[in-house]
């Protein structure tokens, strides 16, 4: 499957940096919601994954960042090489992946994971709303992650974006198959794209809010097909849902 499909996570032993295809650095101001999710591994912490601050105890990530154990997120994070302004680490105290996570042949579907943090974060910090009706196709919107420029290539390590069009389904599906599903969306980001270590990170448009988070698009990180986030107006009630019950 991955010789069709990235999915964009870095690798526990991965270096540190890594960044978005074709896009450009963002101000640190631009996604104050944007955190890092690390793992731990040959006795150091390690960058892994994008995720969202969503509340003060949680963070919401993409699921296959975190199939194992022992991770701590980052907040008020902007350059990976340095310490931020206000900048926390908090260990996750659990993982809930989504129960229909599918990994493997397929659409990787229900890609989504909230980590319940081990307290609450204690600096200044801002959080994300999410969407809860269907996107608009055709607006403009931008995406963030500390991903790769490409399969191999490293810069520094400051928080970058890009931007593109939500395509409806119909342009999706013709440009990805049945490895997309309803659940998923789409952007035609031309020039520009996801690359691994940006899994997790927010697709954001012009209301401000949360309408996806990157997961997987095309092997070795080109730009010739559009970037697959999870749609969150799909899954609105179940991060309220986990939240309030946890």
């Amino acid at each position: 499957m991955l010789s069709l499909l990235f999915l964009f996570v870095t690798s526990a032993s991965a270096d540190l940096q890594s960044r978005i295809v074709g896009g450009e650095t963002a101000s640190s101001t631009d996604f104050p919601y944007a955190a890092a999710v690390e793992g731990y591994s040959n006795g150091a912490w390690k960058y892994r994954c994008t995720g969202v601050i969503v509340d003060a105890s949680w963070v919401l990530t993409a699921a296959h960042c975190v199939l194992g154990s022992n991770y701590r997120v980052v907040v008020n994070q902007y350059n990976l090489n340095a310490v931020d302004r206000n900048e926390q680490n908090i260990g996750v105290a659990r993982v809930f992946n989504h129960a229909g996570y599918s990994s493997g042949e397929g659409t990787y579907s229900n890609d989504i994971s909230l980590l319940k943090l081990s307290s609450p974060i204690s600096v200044p910090f801002r959080k994300i709303s999410l969407k809860t009706s269907q996107d608009t196709v055709g607006e403009t919107c931008t995406f963030a992650g500390w991903g790769y420029d490409s399969p191999s290539s490293r810069t520094n390590g400051y928080l970058k974006k890009a931007s593109g069009q939500i395509m409806s389904s119909a342009a999706c599906v013709a440009q990805w198959g049945s490895h997309v599903s309803g659940y998923q969306v789409c952007v035609n980001n031309r020039n520009s794209g996801g690359c691994a270590g940006d899994s997790g990170g927010p697709l954001v448009c012009g209301d401000g809010l949360l309408s996806g988070i990157v997961t997987w698009g095309p092997n070795q990180c080109t730009t010739a097909q559009p970037t697959v986030f999870t749609r969150m107006s799909f899954y609105s009630s179940w991060v309220s849902d986990i939240i309030a019950n946890n």
